[in-house]
């Protein structure tokens, strides 16, 4: 059992780290096996694999949505399960490839009903990359979206989830297939804006953009609910291993790439 400690006052110093991580859905097949990966304060990561891997139910525990696993994830030294809820996810934001919508204005929909003080909500919208959709809304901030009103593109609605997290104050965000979705210029704009974000990057995907990839201090690459390799972009190009395969023959061609690393 774990006590309940306030974030109040609490600042994210050092690092994220994942102990000998180990989860079932069903108690007889593993979704992640002895998982062990640090993550420091302002750098950016992202966690590659073919579907079904254990990306996604990764991102579950970080979240604290999933608690009963074998291991520890500590903050600085204390076990995230230890956290109140509320005061978690004032920390801890996720941007999805789905990104909710209420019927009213973009400034509610960004600071979601929150108190936004003016040079903040300004911060947010540069650093987001929204500037320039206000600008073209026909009454701005207060002009009304969402279903049946004016309707936004799937890179504006990525924008708005980022905004909400940089009002949020996030100090950590997890990004789960945010740009799947996306045509691959509004995505690799939309990842460019997320890794130069002043926050620790979780991010999952399934693009595996150079130019992208070279951006991130390291990259995780899961394989049956397992960290199998790690490292920067030319790091794992040069190892030729898995990740070498994935890349150069698709993320989700898992056939073929076994065929290529049984005749290595």
């Amino acid at each position: 059992m774990f006590g309940v400690i306030s974030f109040t006052g609490f600042e994210f110093r050092n690092s994220i780290e994942i102990k000998n991580l180990t989860f079932s859905y069903d108690g007889k097949r593993n979704a992640l096996s002895n998982i062990n990966i640090k993550l420091d304060k302002g750098k950016k990561y992202t966690l590659v694999g073919e579907s079904g891997c254990g990306k996604t139910t990764l991102l579950r525990v970080l979240l604290n949505h999933i608690t009963d696993y074998e291991g520890q994830v500590l903050i600085d030294g204390v076990d995230i399960r230890e956290f109140d809820p509320a005061s978690y996810y004032r920390k801890v934001s996720i941007i999805q490839q789905n990104v909710f919508m209420f019927s009213d204005t973009l400034k509610n929909n960004i600071c979601l009903y929150s108190e936004c003080g003016e040079e903040e909500l300004s911060e947010a919208l540069r650093q987001s990359g929204l500037v320039q959709v206000v600008e073209k809304l026909p009454k701005g901030l207060d002009t009304i979206v969402g279903e049946g009103e004016v309707e936004l593109s799937g890179g504006e609605r990525q924008r708005i989830a980022i905004a909400r997290a940089l009002i949020k104050k996030a100090e950590v965000l997890l990004i789960d297939e945010a740009t799947a979705a996306l045509d691959k210029v509004t995505a690799s704009d939309i990842e460019r804006t997320l890794i130069n974000l002043d926050a620790t990057v979780l991010a999952v995907t399934h693009k595996l953009d150079p130019e992208i990839l070279k951006r991130y201090d390291e990259i995780f690459v899961m394989r049956d609910g397992e960290i199998i390799e790690r490292g920067t972009l030319d790091e794992l190009l040069e190892k030729r291993g898995y990740f070498y395969y994935m890349y150069n023959y698709g993320i989700d061609r898992k056939e073929e790439i076994e065929i290529v690393e049984e005749a290595v």
